[in-house]
């Protein structure tokens, strides 16, 4: 799961995240899961909220996408976003009328998608992944998640 497509083809599953933040700088040692963890599997999450209303709109769009056959894939590395990988995902979907068509279809806009397609994968790794700190998660993110896995069949 360190790369992630636009289209977050991966099926989730939730289970329970157990895991002891110290503090929020990156650079400490994390108690996770009742082990001792450094700071390599840390990485700091894209401070971004998905509202159930943004997050219903983006399983329309990406319904759409799936509908058309669209292949609207860039390749992000989630552990490690910058705003120049954003853009470049933003722009590639831009460039694509019928990709750019079925998102905004969904009332959404292509930055929106890319943004909380990003931040509902880091929710899901920090959720899923034994080891992984996510600093500066947003814990309605993380909530949003477990709420809708049990319902939603992306999950």
């Amino acid at each position: 799961m360190h790369r992630m497509t636009a289209t977050l083809l991966v099926a989730f599953t939730a289970v329970t995240m157990t895991a002891a933040k110290c503090d929020d700088d990156p650079s400490e040692s994390a108690l996770i899961g009742g082990e001792v963890v450094d700071d390599s599997t840390s990485f700091q999450a894209l401070d971004y909220a998905v509202t159930s209303e943004a997050y219903n709109r983006w399983l329309v769009a990406q319904a759409a996408l799936d509908t058309a056959g669209i292949d609207a894939s860039q390749q992000i590395d989630v552990h490690s976003v910058s705003d120049a990988d954003v853009d470049r995902v933003v722009r590639s979907l831009d460039a694509q009328p019928r990709a750019k068509a079925a998102i905004e279809g969904a009332d959404l806009s292509v930055r929106d998608f890319v943004l909380t397609t990003i931040a509902m994968a880091q929710s899901w790794d920090a959720v899923n992944r034994p080891g992984t700190r996510v600093v500066g998660l947003r814990q309605e993110n993380v909530d949003l998640l477990r709420v809708r896995a049990d319902s939603d069949p992306v999950w």
